[in-house]
């Protein structure tokens, strides 16, 4: 068993069920004007990474989502698409289960050495909500 505050396992259950590392570290009781760079710290923490890993797979376990499962339900949504005669819905099923097995991952590995503040300004943006994100572009855009 990892050892982990109590705080740390209010984060890792909030952060798995809100899937927003600021709004969880708040949650768990961080203080809200430092959340971001809190959150940043504890998902880069090894045992919160594995905790959250654990709780995941736990949080799947008790909902009995598996991959075959998801995969099985999206083809039923997918003849039942094909039934109405909705091409669209049928698109976006096919597109989903191509995401699930990786035929969408077309990802480039570079190794990049940014130095501290870019390190921190990118765990800042990656601990953002999407309202966050879309308030800071829309800020950079006028």
């Amino acid at each position: 068993m990892l050892k982990l505050s109590a705080r740390q396992q209010r984060f890792v259950k909030h952060y798995v069920r809100l899937g927003n590392a600021s709004q969880a570290a708040r949650e768990a009781g961080y203080a809200e004007t430092g959340a971001r760079v809190t959150a940043c710290r504890l998902l880069a923490n090894p045992n919160i990474q594995a905790a959250v890993s654990a709780e995941r797979r736990s949080y799947e376990q008790d909902l009995g989502i598996t991959r075959e499962r998801v995969i099985a339900e999206l083809r039923s949504a997918i003849d039942i698409a094909r039934t109405l005669g909705n091409a669209s819905a049928m698109v976006s099923g096919w597109r989903e289960i191509a995401k699930i097995c990786g035929y969408y991952d077309r990802r480039i590995e570079v190794s990049i050495h940014p130095n501290a503040a870019a390190q921190r300004l990118v765990c800042q943006l990656e601990t953002m909500s999407t309202d966050e994100l879309v308030k800071l572009a829309e800020s950079g855009t006028n």
